[in-house]
């Protein structure tokens, strides 16, 4: 059993966890490998990595001590309804991506730049361009949405200055003026972009 195949320790991981409507407890590493007597570190993780193993359909929790994956648990299941609308080719070529904020290759969506979903930038999917989206790591874009439903019903968009940033817009000002461009969610690979045009190393 020392070579299995990411279904199969996905198999033994439900038939050990018992989800109830996609939900467990904590499972330690620890835990399969005494009941199953093989050790479920496998060298690459994959049966337990979020987009592409056997349990992707499901929101995964992680606990990891010194860097090593030691427990797990199923915290429901992914909600895909807002990624159903964006192309099969764009949504592939974007979660291979690295999230634009912290630089992470795992647990990555496809995100909508435009926080509103405007109809004229994704209703017609034949329209659609890669640059219309953007890769988060799905806690990055959990907080996002945050904001951008903050935005919605207040008319007042995320000031970046609150994560030490000098300007809180790249373009417009606090006030939502039917667009998303400029605010730090839209684009903060862009955002970076503006904001450090004219740095100077201090020292040379």
């Amino acid at each position: 059993m020392a070579n299995l195949k990411p279904a199969e320790y996905g198999r033994m991981f439900f038939e050990y966890a018992k989800p109830v409507d996609g939900i467990t407890e904590w499972i330690t590493f620890e835990e399969l490998q005494n009941h199953f007597g093989v050790s479920f570190h496998t060298t690459n993780g994959s049966w337990a990595q979020d987009d592409r193993g056997p349990l992707k359909d499901y929101v995964l929790r992680k606990t990891i001590v010194g860097g090593k994956l030691t427990a797990i648990k199923l915290d429901g299941f992914v909600d895909k309804s807002k990624e159903s609308n964006i192309r099969s080719d764009i949504r592939k070529s974007i979660k291979i991506q690295r999230c634009r904020i912290v630089d992470s290759a795992a647990r990555i969506e496809c995100d909508h730049k435009d926080g509103r979903y405007s109809p004229e930038t994704y209703e017609d999917i034949s329209k659609q361009k890669e640059d219309d989206f953007q890769p988060l790591h799905k806690t990055c874009n959990d907080t996002k949405r945050t904001h951008c439903n903050i935005c919605e019903q207040t008319n007042k968009r995320y000031d970046a200055r609150r994560l030490g940033y000098s300007a809180g817009w790249i373009t417009g000002n606090e006030n939502y003026l039917g667009t998303c461009f400029g605010c730090f969610w839209y684009d903060p690979r862009k955002f970076n972009q503006v904001i450090s045009k004219d740095f100077i190393k201090e020292g040379g």
